[in-house]
């Protein structure tokens, strides 16, 4: 699935990401989302299922990011559970490079692992959304990526992840929500 100029203000230095993911292989780096700038493929943001551990037992969720000089990646500590629907969120504020994206797995913020350090300016004028395969069409997504929020200019709290998980948006003017229909509202 693509998007092109699907989200007004993609191009801001803060993003909050949301969205349901079961995965059903081990495959490694596939990709989530990814915001690129051009058609390309040279993206700018980048979320990803990441295989680690003897013989690729372990799938996590990383998230690179384009920076003039160098691209910053990092890696969740905790892996995903291939036989259940995980709720990942993802809040990162590309305006330093010494801000390290958060990772929520079912609402709980996870360690996160720098394993290159950005350098330079942050990559701009994202303006195209791509979901389960990179720009060439490769680095397929096996599974099921679902309900994808993203709110641009914020950062989500605890609070906030826990509502785009379970309620289906944010808080605050999101601009890509999915309908989540309820009669609790309580």
């Amino acid at each position: 699935l693509s998007a092109n100029d699907a989200l007004p203000g993609l191009d801001a230095n803060q993003k909050s990401w949301g969205f349901w993911l079961n995965k059903t292989d081990r495959a490694n780096d596939t990709i989530v989302c990814t915001e690129t700038a051009d058609g390309a493929g040279n993206f700018r943001f980048l979320i990803e299922t990441t295989t680690t551990g003897a013989g690729g037992s372990q799938v996590r969720i990383s998230v690179s990011a384009q920076h003039s000089t160098t691209g910053g990646f990092w890696i969740g500590a905790q892996d995903i559970n291939l036989a259940f629907s995980v709720f990942v969120a993802v809040t990162y504020d590309r305006s330093a490079t010494t801000n390290d994206p958060v990772i929520y797995l079912n609402g709980a913020s996870i360690t996160v692992t720098e394993s290159a350090t950005p350098v330079g300016t942050a990559g701009t004028g994202d303006d195209t959304l791509k979901f389960g395969e990179n720009a060439g069409g490769g680095a397929d997504f096996n599974g099921v990526i679902s309900a994808v929020s993203c709110q641009v200019g914020t950062l989500w709290n605890a609070a906030q992840v826990n509502r785009a998980g379970w309620w289906g948006r944010s808080h605050g003017g999101l601009l890509v929500y999915h309908p989540f229909w309820t009669s609790k509202l309580a």
